[in-house]
């Protein structure tokens, strides 16, 4: 790899004072620093949704598709994992919200607003329930459609992706690791 004051050039061809001779070196360091990043390692994560509250579960999934869990988390690039969940069609509310919780969408046409209950799209499509939830819960970025796209959410214990939890446990809720970051990557 070359060194910013390679990638600078020589004294004529950069020219002007100090300040923006620093200012370059300073974004070559960046544009180098940040390349480095973008080698992403997304690993496997399977959630078993059986009695689970959406919104802990959600936030819990959110978090492993968006890559906060990394020591190198950047937002402004997409290095988060693929996440499984099994037995969507038995997750749980708290309190009354089966009856009283409203998905709504618009058709596009006038007077098409429509309106269904949690307990009529749980009988429906299990999926959706779980799907919305961590859509809400992800940043409203560009990044928001691909992190969805490696959410596969199943109505039951059954799964395509059975080469990739070989030798896997299944996660109910994500660890919270106290150490520093780089005392995470010492041990890797």
């Amino acid at each position: 790899m070359r060194m910013p004051q390679e990638l600078c050039g020589d004294e004529e061809l950069i020219g002007g004072n100090i300040y923006q001779k620093k200012y370059l070196y300073q974004f070559v360091v960046a544009i180098i620093m940040s390349s480095a990043q973008r080698v992403v390692h997304r690993s496997w994560h399977l959630f078993d949704a059986n009695k689970q509250v959406v919104g802990k579960l959600s936030g819990n999934i959110s978090r492993l598709l968006a890559g906060k869990h990394k020591p190198n988390y950047d937002p402004r690039w997409d290095g988060g994992d693929n996440v499984v969940v099994i037995n969507a069609k038995k997750v749980v509310f708290e309190g009354d919200k089966w009856r009283s919780k409203k998905y709504r969408h618009h058709t596009g046409y006038p007077g098409g607003l429509k309106t269904v209950i949690a307990k009529d799209l749980l009988a429906k499509f299990p999926e959706r329930i779980l799907q919305k939830a961590v859509n809400g819960m992800l940043p409203k970025t560009f990044h928001r459609a691909s992190r969805m796209r490696r959410l596969h959410i199943f109505d039951d214990e059954k799964h395509p992706f059975i080469e990739e939890f070989k030798n896997a446990q299944v996660l109910t809720e994500v660890e919270e690791d106290d150490r520093l970051p780089w005392e995470r990557i010492s041990e890797n």
